[in-house]
């Protein structure tokens, strides 16, 4: 199985960018035992990270109650349809132990084939996804730093090139006085990001999240609702 997670490794970093595995009999284990064996996968594939200020290396995608419109808010946390993003993390993985009444569907997109065809029928607009744009770190700041974030939606790292997005955060960064705003280029350029051609996904896989963006429908949590999401690495 190591041998398995190694040619994962090579094809998140210099495949297509996902990997699906099934056959996980999670109703056999415990919720924790489920979270071991999903963090024991994800040890093979990197180093794991937190990305909320909480420290959370394992989190919960689930309907908590938290309302969509609060700017402080995570839209996983609510039953709210998920645009296509990006996480702040090279390869994020997904353990689905619970599916939703209704809805919930997982689908994923290339950033780079999104990239390439925005270039191929407006250059004029992939070239504005170079630039710096604001994205909101929705609460949690670092002391003394901005309550937002600045970088472009693409750069290129050594030959490759990488994305990191979130429109909903984009959106809700422009609130902020001292954000840099979204000129006509930039704006319509992301939001041709979101209209991709995707790909159904039956169970959540890992993702690498440089050449890849997540979405996911409008959800109707049943109880104990529960999809584990593996610490960032």
């Amino acid at each position: 199985f190591n041998e398995f997670l190694a040619s994962m490794q090579y094809e998140l970093r210099n495949g297509i960018g996902f990997k699906l595995i099934r056959g996980l009999p999670t109703a056999d284990y415990s919720a924790q035992t489920c979270a071991t064996i999903f963090c024991g996968i994800g040890s093979y594939l990197g180093s794991a990270r937190s990305q909320n200020a909480a420290g959370h290396l394992l989190g919960h995608v689930r309907d908590i109650g938290a309302d969509v419109s609060d700017p402080k808010s995570r839209i996983y946390q609510t039953t709210a349809r998920q645009s296509f993003h990006t996480d702040s993390c090279d390869v994020v993985g997904l353990l689905c132990l619970t599916e939703a009444m209704e809805g919930g569907d997982s689908m994923l997109a290339s950033s780079v084939t999104a990239f390439n065809e925005i270039s191929r029928q407006r250059p004029d607009l992939a070239a504005a996804l170079f630039e710096v744009v604001a994205t909101d770190r929705r609460g949690e700041v670092p002391p003394g730093q901005e309550p937002f974030f600045t970088i472009p939606v693409y750069n290129w790292s050594d030959g490759f090139l990488t994305c990191i997005y979130q429109r909903n955060y984009i959106n809700s960064a422009q609130r902020f006085e001292t954000a840099p705003k979204l000129n006509s280029a930039r704006y319509i350029s992301e939001a041709r990001l979101q209209r991709p051609g995707a790909s159904r996904s039956v169970m959540a896989p890992t993702i690498g999240q440089h050449t890849s963006y997540t979405s996911s429908g409008y959800a109707e949590s049943c109880p104990m609702d529960d999809m584990a999401r593996n610490g960032d690495h």
